[in-house]
C-alpha cells in the first residue's frame, strides 16, 4: 500500500516573508497571505500545481494542502 503524501502550496505573508516578495501590512493576520497571494499571482500557483501533478503521475498518492483555507459555517 502506498502511503499518501501531502504537499502544501506556497504559504507566505507578513509573518513568513521572502526576500524577493516583500509584504508590508498593517494587520498581517487579516491581510494578503497564504492562498490569497498565489491566487492573486496565478503563475506562482500554476507552477507549483503542475510540479505536484507531475510528481504524482507515477504513484497517485498526492494530497494538496492550500494554506489559509476557511471552513464553511
Amino acid at each position: 500500500m502506498i502511503k499518501p503524501v501531502t504537499l502544501r502550496t506556497l504559504d507566505v505573508g507578513a509573518d513568513k516573508q521572502l526576500p524577493y516578495m516583500p509584504i508590508s501590512e498593517e494587520n498581517p493576520c487579516l491581510g494578503w497571505r497564504g492562498i490569497r497571494i498565489t491566487l492573486d499571482q496565478p503563475e506562482i500557483f500554476l507552477i507549483q500545481v503542475r510540479a505536484m501533478l507531475r510528481a504524482n503521475a507515477a504513484t497517485g498518492n498526492l494530497n494538496i494542502l492550500l494554506p489559509d483555507g476557511h471552513k464553511p459555517r
